[in-house]
């Protein structure tokens, strides 16, 4: 997968990273309240989400180089264990490597956990479908579309398990 180029430019700026999803969150679902979490010490996630129903979810962002494994992200798994949080929203400029999607499916089965993942390509296309909307830079949104041809086919990552399916909006 090639990196966009409105990602290779704030490669490695993973705040940078975290403050376009918090727009992309709003325009997502804007009757949801979304806290952003410390730079540092951030209990394995970048965004508290809480719903209209009072539920609350997480939102991790990951502005890695590399396809991510599983590892990268199982901070994100056990601080939401610890806490009882049950959905969780995985933002990734990178794919998941495809090992890491099937522990993942598997650790989400066995303890009955909604993940859904937008990483890589899955990521360009929910970008596309909401670009026009978000409140970013007109150079962010030129880089996107000079490097993202309209039309292009992408496949969500998307991993969910059990009851969660009705209750989880996002």
């Amino acid at each position: 997968m090639n990196r966009l180029l409105c990602w290779q430019k704030i490669e490695k700026d993973g705040y940078a990273f975290e403050q376009i999803i918090e727009e992309l969150l709003k325009v997502m679902f804007p009757l949801e309240e979304y806290t952003h979490t410390p730079k540092t010490r951030d209990g394995g996630k970048d965004f508290v989400c809480i719903t209209k129903s009072s539920d609350e979810y997480w939102a991790e962002c990951k502005n890695y180089s590399d396809a991510l494994a599983t590892s990268d992200i199982a901070k994100t798994f056990v601080m939401a264990i610890a806490e009882d949080v049950k959905k969780v929203m995985i933002f990734s400029v990178s794919p998941f490597t495809d090992i890491a999607i099937r522990e993942i499916n598997s650790f989400t089965e066995k303890i009955q956990y909604e993940v859904k993942l937008y990483d890589g390509d899955a990521l360009n296309a929910i970008m596309l479908q909401y670009i026009k909307e978000i409140d970013l830079p007109y150079s962010f949104k030129n880089d996107f579309f000079i490097s993202n041809p309209v039309g292009e086919s992408c496949i969500f990552s998307y991993i969910s398990r059990n009851n969660y399916n009705d209750n989880f909006s996002p």
